[in-house]
């Protein structure tokens, strides 16, 4: 909504004094997001670049099961990721195995990176969820927020339960933005509760008037 909008010269001077917290919560996302972009952009089909260090055969494996996406194609993406140990390549194929079709593949499938215990992997595998809307994925993100042992991960996991049509999270949400011990993941929690919108949502973000957090109790104002 423009500035030029606002009904009053006080609502005026509210929302300019946000836009610096709007900025400063897209930043906080950003570093979270860039701690798997490289996932991501190694999980495109494509060969390295030349000069690039050769990449492992379990990843060049998964670019050409990622290319031709034939029978059987998930299974074998999971059983790569499985046998696989290092964990940075480990990442890279769960981020394949989220460029699969929505069709083929299932929230449940993104279990065992979820589980595992490197947190640049369970990055990969909530990032992949954060893309599918069915409740399935919502709720494995909300159990994320609630017990993962990285505050990125939670981060992350609030990040994505404030999408559109996640409105069902406010409570995990508004659990996290009053429990969480992380001033991190209570702002991240703050700016979802924020985007979700819901009389709900602005009730339990209003509860936050008290945070610790000097950021925090400004989304709750």
């Amino acid at each position: 909504m423009p500035l030029s909008g606002y009904a009053s010269s006080a609502s005026y001077t509210r929302a300019r004094s946000r836009m610096p917290l709007f900025a400063a919560v897209w930043m906080a996302c950003a570093a979270v997001v860039l701690s798997y972009t490289r996932a991501y952009a190694q999980a495109a089909p494509a060969a390295p670049a030349n000069g690039a260090a050769a990449e492992s055969d379990a990843v060049a494996n998964g670019r050409k099961l990622v290319i031709r996406r034939g029978h059987g194609t998930k299974a074998q993406m999971a059983a790569l990721i499985a046998g696989t140990r290092d964990p940075q390549d480990r990442a890279k194929l769960t981020a394949m195995l989220g460029r699969l079709p929505a069709k083929d593949v299932q929230a449940g499938d993104f279990d065992a990176p979820l589980a595992d215990a490197d947190a640049q992997v369970r990055l990969a595998a909530v990032a992949a969820l954060g893309a599918r809307p069915e409740a399935a994925a919502a709720d494995r993100l909300e159990k994320l927020l609630a017990s993962d042992p990285s505050a990125g991960v939670r981060m992350a996991a609030a990040f994505w339960l404030g999408a559109p049509g996640r409105e069902a999270a406010a409570s995990a949400l508004g659990t996290a933005l009053s429990q969480d011990k992380d001033s991190q993941v209570r702002l991240q929690a703050a700016q979802s509760l924020s985007r979700l919108g819901t009389s709900r949502a602005k009730s339990l973000l209003r509860a936050a008037a008290n945070d610790s957090d000097e950021r925090v109790r400004a989304w709750a104002r």
